[in-house]
């Protein structure tokens, strides 16, 4: 967030926009662009070379709001991408869960998880983390509503996202609980949102 009186920065905090006019390339390995008009509105992910991604992803519910004329032009706020991108860190920490369980099994859950995570909210993200690790850590209520999803969500990929999940919590022996090297190795509460 910037905000500018007449002209003159009174307030910043958060994102910051750096000009990059007359720098040499940049070699950027995750493109995170702002994909509309003169003045960005919505931050989303870019297309890249090689990738599966054709076209802008937006982030849901995020926006970047931009102040044009008046005593307050130039001034913005970026709203939802701080959320999203927590979401994004907890799933990194399941995916490395994931991947401590079978390196094989967690990479190709990973991959179905970071498509679903392009086309989540940020709140959907959180709530599919808790769920995750819940059921990772032996909760039987979580699984079952793992199991139903893997039938009841309507679409291919999140079945089978849902399912690839599902047998990796299969796999974590009976040893793993609350209080085990599982919930050590998330560092984080599962029980809080």
């Amino acid at each position: 967030m910037t905000e500018l009186h007449d002209g003159v920065v009174r307030a910043s905090a958060g994102w910051c926009f750096v000009s990059y006019e007359d720098a040499p390339p940049m070699e950027l390995t995750h493109v995170f662009s702002m994909d509309s008009g003169p003045w960005p509105a919505q931050p989303g992910w870019s297309p890249v070379d090689g990738h599966w991604i054709e076209a802008p992803v937006p982030i849901q519910d995020s926006a970047i709001e931009y102040v044009r004329q008046g005593p307050r032009a130039g001034s913005f706020a970026v709203r939802g991408v701080a959320e999203y991108n927590q979401g994004r860190y907890r799933l990194a920490q399941v995916l490395a869960a994931l991947r401590a369980v079978d390196p094989g099994a967690g990479t190709e859950a990973a991959e179905y998880l970071a498509y679903l995570a392009m086309y989540s909210t940020a709140e959907n993200l959180r709530a599919i983390c808790v769920l995750f690790i819940r059921a990772l850590l032996g909760d039987t209520l979580a699984r079952s509503v793992l199991a139903d999803r893997t039938t009841s969500v309507d679409s291919e990929i999140e079945q089978e996202a849902y399912a690839a999940v599902l047998r990796l919590v299969d796999a974590v022996p009976g040893s793993f609980h609350a209080s085990g090297p599982l919930a050590q190795a998330l560092g984080i509460d599962p029980w809080q949102p």
